[in-house]
């Protein structure tokens, strides 16, 4: 005879099939934030970019004590999709109490390739980002630039995060169990997940 499912794991199988927090990350300018505002639309949860809780008018950055006291406020509501760059101080707030954990791990010359675009579209349009800032052409070269920063960073990704998760206990356990970690070799596969999220019913 088989057991019937808990209301604890029924409840654990609705929300990472539904999910009502996803946290995703990735390299910048892999599409996190195109991918997250799908997620926003398709979910009805409220979008956070992490970088706007970073990052204040005129390119100013929020000290850390700020910035985690803002993450933890955003991480501690009901419903969302918060989405940066890794930081295993920022992981350690936002992790736990995700259902699904997305991790867009493309690449090098796929996400430098998107990351190029951004940049240039941004900065010949000048789209104002958080607080009205503006990304100046300048981020695109130099040692302070995002490229410069994607070649450090880029590399040392999968290891930071297999260190979180060894710390953590594979991500740290969450109200609904365990986050279901969805690592994404290519948009297409994190574009399909998107359509089959969007699909399920509520």
């Amino acid at each position: 005879m088989t057991a019937k499912p808990s209301a604890q794991r029924r409840a654990a199988s609705s929300a990472r099939a539904r999910p009502s927090r996803v946290f995703v990350f990735g390299p910048p300018g892999c599409g996190k934030t195109t991918l997250s505002g799908v997620l926003s639309g398709g979910l009805r949860i409220p979008h956070i970019e992490l970088d706007a809780l970073l990052w204040g008018p005129h390119w100013t950055m929020h000290d850390d004590t700020t910035f985690l006291a803002s993450v933890r406020a955003a991480a501690d509501e009901p419903r969302w999709v918060i989405e940066g760059t890794f930081r295993s101080d920022v992981a350690e707030l936002v992790w736990p109490r995700a259902d699904v954990v997305v991790w867009l791990d493309y690449r090098f010359r796929l996400v430098a390739a998107r990351l190029l675009r951004r940049t240039l579209r941004r900065a010949v349009t000048r789209q104002r980002l958080w607080h009205g800032n503006v990304e100046p052409l300048r981020d695109m070269v130099g040692r302070g630039s995002l490229f410069a920063w994607l070649r450090r960073s880029f590399p040392a990704l999968p290891g930071q995060v297999a260190q979180f998760r060894e710390r953590t206990g594979g991500g740290a356990e969450t109200t609904s169990g365990s986050a279901v970690l969805q690592r994404f070799a290519h948009p297409r596969a994190a574009a399909a997940w998107c359509r089959q999220l969007r699909g399920h019913p509520s």
